[in-house]
């Protein structure tokens, strides 16, 4: 566990926009991520993305997959 990493939970699901939403207001660092948990995105890509903000002096970085690896159930 790390202590500078909190959860938030909600009385039920409202979607993920609010949740975001929620996140951003309660976030309190320099520099927000943010990273579906299907892990399609590599979490081992976030320090280059973060360079990009702190050394290249992006307001904001994105990143997407060209070729993702989702389940059939998912691609229906």
């Amino acid at each position: 566990a790390n202590a500078r990493v909190k959860g938030i939970r909600f009385g039920r699901n409202y979607g993920k926009s609010p949740a975001l939403n929620a996140g951003f207001e309660a976030a309190s660092g320099a520099v927000v991520i943010t990273m579906d948990a299907d892990l399609q995105d590599d979490p081992d890509e976030i320090p280059g993305l973060y360079r990009m903000v702190r050394e290249e002096g992006y307001d904001l970085v994105s990143g997407w997959k060209k070729k993702r690896y989702d389940p059939l159930s998912k691609t229906l």
